[in-house]
């Protein structure tokens, strides 16, 4: 029965609110996390690249690639946070 009311009121709650558009502070909030990952991305693929003069083993560089990737969305999401707390 719990179950049941919870799902109608969010049901409720999502039809009655309307998605707020983003504003000027969103976008450069935005622009600025997705500039500071490309940094490292761009950084961390290079540096496993860099891994393959040196004959590392296929499981290790797909690691080390995953792990570029992972690294350059925390940042992405780490700046963000930075910036809506910080000023923009």
């Amino acid at each position: 029965f719990m179950i049941a009311i919870t799902v109608i009121a969010h049901i409720m709650i999502v039809i009655q609110r309307r998605p707020e558009e983003p504003d000027e502070r969103d976008r450069v909030v935005e622009l600025r996390g997705s500039r500071n990952a490309y940094g490292a991305l761009a950084t961390t693929v290079l540096c496993a690249l860099g891994l393959t003069v040196t004959n590392t083993s296929h499981d290790l560089l797909f690691v080390s690639m995953m792990g570029a990737f992972a690294l350059s969305e925390l940042v992405r999401l780490g700046s963000q946070l930075f910036y809506y707390r910080f000023g923009a």
